[in-house]
């Protein structure tokens, strides 16, 4: 253990052997491990220097593996110590090894990273390219569509500086813990620094809010593929009868059983192709969409009924908006791990970030100002209906159903791992099969979708308050003030963070549900068929004078 912290501190119990422990490919003889030694072939045998019980376990485990590395002992070293020690870390936060990370490692979830998990054992790990390519994936969702209509609520000048504002905090945050990690020996996924931090309730309130925020993408991409599945169907068929009247939530229903399969599938490198047509679906979704803004400005002119500069009814609503517009920050920790030059990592989040408050306050904005009052939840639907924008529409819907096993993945890996179906040590690995829980967590997922089918900003507005703002903002703020050296003016800083943090989550729920269960606002209709149209009436001739 102290190796692998420095490799010239000697370990404390078996120092003695420490030149055949580390001998590269030394074998260790049967005669050794006995206790006996030959001096030089001269037939007489002396006793060596007595050894501790661990000593002589750590030359049978040297024995079963006799060519192994000083590289790779000192990577294996501490989880070797463990199997043969038969217990486990005083300071792991949870389980064994401590392991309550956002990717499986027994699922091959870095597949998706270039180069994969070979290349980072090489020290070949993402470049600065590829890492602001896959920030990029990370934060951008369905939250950007839902922009307009959050500019509406809240007003286009509030929302631009409150996007901004958000931004910095994320920066800073991941910031901060960057620097824990470091402080850690550049060890630790986000919820194993909270447990460090303030022990293992607070590191367990962390991995509650990741399975809560990635479970409320997913609720939000089920809600999203039925409201355009739905709105495609209805353009297809010239808004008949049958269309007009099937619901979100039967959509939902019948494309549940397209991607949840997909769920099931536990290695996600079968998922890289697949997620690069989803990326390239979206790219090409957003440039339409922004495309029609501009033509149907330049066509009626600015709408009616958009705040310019601040909206008291509806800012509320976009406060959670804003913190789940950068939903990738519990990813961030994974991705700054898998570069090979991580001291440009703050400079590519930066960038990142720069880049996506100019995008989304240029999409908000001219997408308010193309609509104005009559802007939808998701500003999709407010396409003119036509075959070419449906097809934009079911293009974009399946980027987003493609895109559901990557965000399930990171909450259901921490779900059984709680359960321990992954651990064979446990009752659970032996009696519950892991498709099992895989499949309740989906349907669970699926009625809580069902909440928010017709108020889809409201949901996401609390996915947001309730968990964005702690895990974007509040909670490393704390971690930080408890791990690392810092000026006292920074101290402030992190505690004023942390109450703040607090205040807004009590707040913006608050708010939300209040305004979600007594002012309901159902979806407006789609469409309207020519069979509900009222007749025209008939005017009278002109009386000639």
């Amino acid at each position: 253990r102290c190796l692998s912290m420095s490799d010239d501190v000697p370990p404390p119990e078996w120092h003695l052997h420490q030149d055949d422990w580390f001998a590269g490919n030394t074998t260790f003889t049967s005669d050794q491990l006995e206790g006996v030694t030959d001096n030089a072939g001269t037939g007489t045998h002396t006793e060596p220097t007595p050894q501790s019980p661990k000593s002589v376990e750590m030359q049978q485990f040297a024995q079963d593996e006799p060519a192994i590395s000083k590289e790779q002992l000192a990577f294996d070293e501490e989880e070797a110590l463990q199997e043969l020690e038969g217990t486990f870390d005083e300071k792991a936060p949870f389980g064994r090894g401590g392991e309550i990370s956002l990717l499986d490692d027994d699922n091959d979830s870095d597949d998706l990273l270039p180069g994969g998990p070979e290349a980072l054992a090489e020290g070949e790990g993402t470049t600065t390219p590829q890492t602001f390519i896959i920030l990029l994936k990370a934060f951008v969702g369905t939250g950007v569509i839902m922009l307009p209509g959050g500019f509406q609520q809240a007003g286009m000048t509030f929302s631009g500086v409150l996007l901004a504002l958000m931004a910095t905090c994320i920066c800073y945050s991941v910031i901060m813990l960057l620097r824990c990690k470091k402080v850690n020996r550049d060890r630790g996924t986000y919820a194993e620094l909270a447990a460090i931090a303030w022990g293992k309730p607070f590191g367990l309130l962390v991995s509650v809010c990741i399975v809560s925020i990635q479970g409320g993408c997913v609720c939000t991409y089920m809600v999203f593929i039925g409201q355009n599945i739905r709105a495609v169907l209805q353009a297809l068929s010239v808004c008949a009868e049958w269309s007009y009247n099937l619901s979100v939530i039967a959509v939902m229903m019948m494309t549940f059983i397209t991607y949840a399969p997909m769920c099931f599938i536990r290695h996600l490198k079968y998922f890289a192709i697949p997620s690069l047509i989803a990326e390239c679906f979206i790219v090409i979704g957003l440039f339409y969409m922004y495309m029609d803004f501009l033509t149907e400005l330049s066509t009626n002119g600015l709408a009616e009924g958009f705040p310019i500069i601040f909206n008291p009814h509806g800012y509320a609503v976009f406060l959670g908006m804003a913190v789940f517009a950068f939903e990738g920050v519990q990813l961030c920790l994974p991705i700054e791990a898998s570069m090979e030059r991580r001291s440009e990592f703050p400079k590519c989040l930066v960038l990142v970030c720069v880049l996506l408050v100019v995008s989304y306050i240029i999409f908000g904005t001219t997408g308010d100002l193309a609509f104005g009052n009559t802007a939808k939840d998701v500003v999709l639907l407010n396409l003119p209906r036509n075959n070419l924008n449906a097809g934009v529409q079911g293009m974009y819907a399946l980027s987003i159903l493609l895109s559901i096993p990557l965000q399930f993945h990171p909450a259901i890996s921490v779900v059984e791992t709680w359960i321990g179906v992954n651990d064979p040590s446990t009752w659970a690995f032996r009696r519950i099969p892991r498709w099992s829980v895989r499949l309740l967590f989906l349907l669970m997922l699926l009625g809580a979708a069902t909440t928010g089918s017709n108020h889809i900003l409201d949901f996401v507005s609390v996915m947001g308050a309730l968990s964005g703002i702690p895990l974007g903002f509040a909670f490393p703020a704390i971690i930080h003030y408890k791990m690392c050296d810092m000026p006292r003016w920074e101290r402030y800083l992190n505690v004023f963070l942390f109450v703040a943090g607090c205040i807004l989550c009590v707040f913006i729920t608050s708010m939300t549900i209040e305004e979600w269960v007594d002012h309901p606002t159902p979806a407006p209709p789609t469409c309207i068929p020519d069979w509900l149209k009222a007749p025209a009436v008939p005017q009278a001739p002109a009386v000639p004078h």
